[in-house]
């Protein structure tokens, strides 16, 4: 086994955790972290006795076949994702993920848009891709060969951080689908605190703050947009909802 280095997976379930309270999911954080951090113990336990050629194969084994989990179209939070074992594809990959970092496993979830393949790093420099949408099977060779030449960028392994924001873009979505603005202002919030340089999500919360009535804080995010982006290159709606603003706030522009 590779064991991971520091900038792995320790920190995704405390991120998990984090989000899900900032949008007022009922949590108890300990049961959770409790929960969560039993399943690596006994994975750890069934591990130790594998050779490394079956350390995959029992893993998804415990994953997929003991503990049962499976993928779903449907959100749902981490806590529900425990309790009824199953939830959306990327909320499922980093629960897999945290607990193959847990057991020295290094995987990294990858670009690929539906969140539903894994590398694996099998030994110092090979690598190979696990499918999730098949209980955590190897991707055959030649598969990964045609993958890899047809969408070379979106095989690229994201980092932990990176992981966590593509959660959040889907979290973005999801409520922006259901026009859910109040939790689509916190998640949007929360991609700002990773990404504080991300004009897109930028001008998408400042004209979501000004239709919540938050006049003062949608001015400064895009006082904020400005001061990344020029206002030549800027869409004409944004420059108008600028504009807008600083009409209902003179004293604050």
């Amino acid at each position: 086994m590779v064991i991971s280095d520091t900038e792995s997976q320790p920190d995704i379930l405390l991120r998990l955790i984090e989000i899900h309270r900032a949008l007022g999911a009922p949590s108890d954080a300990h049961a959770t972290m409790r929960s969560v951090n039993f399943m690596a113990y006994e994975l750890a336990a069934l591990l130790q006795s594998q050779p490394p050629e079956n350390v995959l194969r029992e893993f998804n084994r415990f994953f997929f076949e003991q503990k049962n989990f499976r993928l779903s179209p449907v959100y749902n939070s981490l806590e529900s994702l425990l309790d009824r074992r199953e939830g959306c594809a990327i909320l499922v990959a980093l629960l897999y993920l945290h607990l193959a970092g847990s057991c020295g496993l290094k995987m990294n979830l990858i670009h690929w848009p539906l969140h539903t393949v894994i590398r694996w790093e099998s030994s110092p420099g090979k690598f190979a891709y696990i499918d999730l949408e098949k209980n955590g099977e190897l991707m055959k060779p030649e598969d990964t060969l045609a993958l890899v030449c047809k969408h070379k960028k979106e095989m690229l392994p994201l980092k932990t951080q990176e992981a966590v924001a593509q959660y959040l873009a889907y979290l973005a979505l999801h409520f922006r689908n259901l026009q859910e603005y109040e939790n689509l202002h916190t998640v949007l919030g929360l991609i700002l605190d990773i990404e504080p340089e991300n004009t897109r999500y930028m001008a998408e919360r400042a004209i979501l703050r000004r239709d919540l009535g938050l006049v003062k804080e949608a001015l400064q995010d895009l006082k904020r947009y400005f001061a990344f982006t020029n206002s030549d290159s800027t869409a004409p709606e944004i420059l108008a909802v600028y504009n807008e603003l600083k009409a209902m706030a003179p004293a604050l522009s």
